[in-house]
This record gives C-alpha cells, structure tokens and sequence, in this order.
C-alpha cells in the first residue's frame, strides 16, 4: 500500500524533513494515569491543603487541577504519587480532580474533594 508522509516546514517554509506516518504507527510510551486515591477528601477554603493523590501513570511535569481550578503548587511526583497543594474553592462546593501529564493524557476522578470551612 501507498504510505503517506507528514512534511515539516520551518518558518520560512523550506521543507526541513518528510516522515512516512501511518495511524497505527503513532504509539504513546506511557500508559494513561489513574487515579486510585486522594486524602484528604476536602481541604480548607481558602486553599493551601496538602493533598496526597495515590495511583499510576504519573509523569515528572504533570498539572493537578481541582475543579477547574489548577494547584497551588505539585510538590512532588512519582510513578504512583503526586503531593500538591489544593487552590481555593467556595465552601461546600464538591469538585473533580484531573491529573494531566506532559503528554496529554489524562485521569479525572468525579466528585472527589470538598471545599470546607477550616
């Protein structure tokens, strides 16, 4: 069969490489993130929550967003734990939490953590 290529064009557009590409060709070096756990499940108002997340998947340069609303600050990652500080939120409100990694892939666990008044 005819295979197609992918050409890359600076700037300028003079061609600087051709690649035969194919869907079945593209594969990803990492498995998606899961998300097993997440303690606390609610955290102060106004933020600044140490938050653990326990699963798989995760990649150094991953975001944490809760809500909508990103980390204050990833402390720490590992294969299998993120550390991050939990932004502010309105109390009693019940959020998502999606970890995305460098790569785009993505977990979101529903309704996992709520904003309280500390």
């Amino acid at each position: 069969s005819r295979r197609r290529h992918t050409r890359f064009r600076n700037v300028t557009g003079v061609q600087t490489c051709a690649l035969p590409i194919s869907p079945t060709e593209i594969t990803l070096d990492h498995p998606a993130p899961t998300i097993d756990s997440i303690t606390p499940s609610s955290g102060d108002a106004n933020g600044g929550t140490t938050v653990d997340i326990n699963g798989s998947g995760f990649l150094d340069g991953c975001t944490v967003n809760f809500g909508g609303a990103d980390a204050m600050e990833v402390v720490s990652v590992t294969a299998s734990q993120i550390i991050c500080v939990a932004p502010s939120g309105p109390t009693g409100m019940i959020v998502n939490v999606t970890v995305t990694n460098p790569d785009l892939q993505q977990v979101t666990l529903p309704t996992c953590y709520t904003y309280v008044t500390v």
